[in-house]
C-alpha cells in the first residue's frame, strides 16, 4: 500500500519535472535566451570572455543604437533563409535544443566546441546603427546617417582609419546597417553590407559582466 503511494508521489514529481524541463526549452527556443560573448568586436561595452547577454527572441522593436544577435556566414553559397534564426527547426530544432539542455545539466558537450557556430553559420552580436531606408556614410572614421553625423560615446578609441575605412550604403527594406563598438577589430556591415531582418535572432536587453547586471537601453545612442 505504501509502496504505490511513494510510485505514485515519484511519477507525479516526475511528470511535473518533465513538464517544467519542456517548458523551459521551449521557452529558450523561442523567446529568451542568455548568451555568452564570444571575441572583443564589441569592446568595452562587453568584455571579450565572462560577458553574458540576455536576448528576447520575440515582440521587440529595433531602434537605432539597439544591440541584436543575428546569423549570417561566410559562404556566399549559403542562403540567408537557412539560418537558425529564420528556420529553428521546428520540433526538431525543439527537441535537439531540449537534448542540449539536458547536455549542459549533465556536463556533457556537444560535438562543436564553439557555441556560437551553427553548422555553416555564425551567432554575432552587433550594434544596429542604420536602419531601413537610412543613407549610411563613414568618411575619415565617422559615421553619418543620412548626412548628419552620429553621436557616439560607446565605441572603443581611437578609431584607425586603416581599419574603418569610408564607404556609403543605402539600406533597404528589411535591412539593418550594423558595427561593432570596436571599430578597429570588428568584422561587420562595412564589410558584408546591411544584414536582413531574417537573420535576426533576438534584441539584448539585459547584460552581465563583473558580476553586476545592466540594462542595455543605457548602451543606446542618445537622441
Amino acid at each position: 500500500m505504501y509502496v504505490k503511494k511513494i510510485l505514485k508521489f515519484l511519477l507525479q514529481i516526475l511528470i511535473i519535472l518533465l513538464v517544467v524541463f519542456f517548458a523551459y526549452s521551449a521557452f529558450t527556443q523561442f523567446v529568451y535566451e542568455k548568451i555568452g560573448v564570444n571575441g572583443g568586436s564589441m569592446l568595452p561595452t562587453f568584455d571579450e570572455k565572462g560577458c553574458v547577454v540576455s536576448t528576447i527572441k520575440c515582440g521587440y522593436k529595433i531602434k537605432r543604437g539597439d544591440i541584436i544577435v543575428f546569423y549570417r556566414s561566410d559562404n556566399p553559397d549559403v542562403p540567408i533563409e537557412g539560418n537558425p534564426a529564420n528556420d529553428n527547426g521546428g520540433f526538431v530544432g525543439f527537441f535537439e535544443n531540449t537534448f542540449s539542455i539536458w547536455g549542459n545539466v549533465f556536463g556533457i558537450k556537444s560535438g562543436d566546441d564553439d557555441p556560437s557556430k551553427v553548422g555553416e553559420y555564425t551567432r554575432v552580436i552587433k550594434r544596429v546603427i542604420g536602419l531601413p531606408g537610412d543613407t549610411v556614410k563613414i568618411i575619415s572614421t565617422k559615421v553619418y546617417i543620412n548626412g548628419e553625423e552620429l553621436d557616439e560615446d560607446y565605441i572603443n578609441d581611437p578609431v584607425y582609419a586603416e581599419y574603418f575605412r569610408d564607404g556609403e550604403w543605402v539600406v533597404g527594406q528589411d535591412e539593418y546597417f550594423v558595427l561593432g563598438d570596436n571599430r578597429n577589430n570588428s568584422k561587420d556591415s562595412e564589410d558584408y553590407g546591411p544584414i536582413s531582418s531574417i537573420q535576426i535572432m533576438g534584441k539584448v536587453y539585459w547584460y552581465k559582466q563583473n558580476g553586476k547586471t545592466t540594462w542595455a537601453g543605457k548602451l543606446g545612442i542618445k537622441d
